[in-house]
């Protein structure tokens, strides 16, 4: 079963995420602070992580770029998922090497499975 580390602070998000992947099949983890989901990357690797932007503790940004600059997460996919639709984050996000990034406004379940389907199978 493949695994997703879900960055997510709002419980309601957290739970209906992590419901519909585990009817798709994968294993969702949810960490609601950043510097837990990073002391679990020390150990562990998942096959994807979907990062909201603004967490406790540090960032989705912060735990991306962690993860970009770290040999053994380096080419884990990362998509932000977030409420956040100014362009600035959007540019940081693409300079940091996130594989995705898109807005909870326009959120989809079913696409968010698909595109993560496909990000895992590259």
């Amino acid at each position: 079963m493949q695994t997703i580390y879900l960055l997510e602070d709002n419980p309601i998000i957290s739970k209906v995420i992590d419901k519909h992947f585990g009817k798709a099949g994968y294993n969702c983890t949810v960490f609601n602070r950043g510097d837990l989901l990073k002391n679990t990357l020390a150990t562990n690797t998942p096959d994807v992580m979907i990062c909201d932007i603004m967490v406790p503790g540090l960032t989705g940004l912060d735990i991306a770029r962690y993860c970009k600059s770290t040999k053994h997460l380096a080419k884990v996919p990362i998509v932000i998922l977030t409420a956040m639709t100014d362009q600035k984050y959007r540019h940081e996000a693409k300079e940091i090497g996130v594989d995705m990034y898109m807005t909870k406004d326009n959120l989809v379940l079913a696409k968010l499975v698909e595109d993560i389907s496909q990000l895992i199978a590259k």
